[in-house]
């Protein structure tokens, strides 16, 4: 099996950040996409930790726009 990238797996326990992701937010790939652009920030070579937040909130953004859409979309 392939390793994961050092920047992909938590510091103390040694958990990958998919296997969070899976556990909390395994049915919604928004949600889940923004965490892991969370857990990962500012630890990928090259890449600014600001990169990573704006992709969570891009992200997170996204979603709030289709819960809000499907919320409207019970009341009618």
């Amino acid at each position: 099996m392939k390793k994961s990238p050092d920047y992909y797996i938590g510091k103390y326990m040694s958990i990958e950040a998919k296997d969070v992701v899976w556990d909390f937010q395994d049915d919604n790939y928004n949600l889940g996409t923004a965490l892991t652009y969370i857990m990962r920030a500012g630890k990928k070579p090259n890449n600014p930790i600001t990169q990573d937040i704006v992709k969570a909130i891009h992200h997170l953004e996204m979603e709030l726009e289709n819960q809000i859409y499907l919320e409207e979309l019970k009341d009618m």
